[in-house]
């Protein structure tokens, strides 16, 4: 009975032991001439996000005639205020806004929408126009 907290306390004492032979200790001479020895910690790495898909990541069809541009150009605007960081939704409203330019000077509606107007109209949308 008396012999039951000596055995404890020398299995601890080897449990202790056994895991503490198993971590690596690094060990460091400091300018002192102290040493300092601490164990490394494993920290799990986080999990990765996918990348979420943009506004923008789905080509528009491309228009056939004015009105269908002027649609799809308003559109591509629509979706550059809701991401105006995004170069793709910056790409896609100027290759829309630049067919929506060409159909307005082809047709008998006349050149109402050219690139000055459409380069202000997207510089305002994402504020990198100049002062």
């Amino acid at each position: 009975m008396h012999l039951r907290f000596p055995l404890i306390l020398i299995g601890i004492m080897l449990c202790t032991t056994i895991t503490a032979g198993q971590a690596e200790i690094i060990r460091r001479v400091n300018p002192d001439g102290s040493i300092t020895e601490y164990v490394p910690q494993k920290v799990p790495a986080a999990p990765r996000a996918e990348p979420q898909p943009g506004p923008c990541d789905q080509p528009p069809s491309t228009p056939n005639n004015y009105w269908w541009a002027k649609d799809a150009f308003q559109a591509s605007l629509q979706r550059l205020r809701s991401a105006p960081n995004d170069p793709q939704c910056r790409a896609q409203a100027l290759q829309l806004g630049r067919l929506y330019s060409q159909f307005s000077r082809t047709t008998t509606i006349g050149a109402l929408y050219d690139e000055t107007t459409l380069m202000n109209d997207i510089n305002v949308i994402t504020g990198s126009g100049t002062k």
